[in-house]
């Protein structure tokens, strides 16, 4: 019996298309799914909820993850803790959505408003994408960045980041010793 089972199994790794494991081949696992979570508001934070076309009311400790969209009515404040030691904190009339969420990149598009970007990590990085251009801040840097209709502001509170100005490929060095950068749709100039 043990020898009819022995050639049933060597018989199926012969089939064309079927390859044994390899003894150090590990079976590849997805990433895991990161989620943060809304850890303070002050004022009214809406949700956007893409079944409905609606946005809802939204509560501190509710959780935040990838795709999901933010509106911070005008004088609410709110911050947010990510898994990744990234922090992001906003002010009014401020919108913001988590385009990407893993352990080594938090990536947020910010439309309107201003935000306070935390890296707190030793390895991650962060990415705020506006509609001038977007910054990166690696890890240790805290960036505040201020989106009007016209420009936005970027401005390195702590560290080093980098601007890069949306369509084109110039990058514009963020430190905590200089000037900010203000991008309008077609120039890039040194704020105050």
């Amino acid at each position: 019996m043990k020898k009819i089972f022995f050639i049933a199994v060597l018989s199926f790794f012969m089939l064309p298309g079927v390859t044994p494991p390899s003894a150090g081949q590990s079976i590849q696992q997805e990433s895991p799914v990161l989620v943060g979570h809304i850890s303070y508001i002050e004022g009214s934070l809406l949700r956007y909820v893409p079944e409905s076309r609606d946005w809802v009311a939204t509560v501190k400790d509710a959780p935040l993850g990838l795709q999901d969209t933010l509106y911070a009515d005008e004088n609410t404040r709110a911050e947010f803790i990510l898994p990744n030691s990234t922090w992001i904190r906003i002010g009014g009339s401020t919108q913001i959505q988590v385009l990407r969420l893993d352990e080594d990149v938090t990536e947020v598009d910010i439309a309107s408003g201003k935000a306070r970007l935390y890296n707190k990590s030793s390895s991650a990085v962060m990415k705020a994408t506006t509609p001038f251009g977007h910054v990166v801040a690696p890890a240790q840097a805290i960036v505040d960045l201020y989106v009007g209709d016209a420009s936005v502001e970027a401005l390195c509170i702590k560290g080093s980041a980098y601007f890069i100005h949306a369509g084109g490929t110039s990058k514009y060095d963020l430190s905590d010793r200089s000037a900010s950068i203000v991008a309008g749709r077609g120039q890039v100039s040194s704020g105050k």
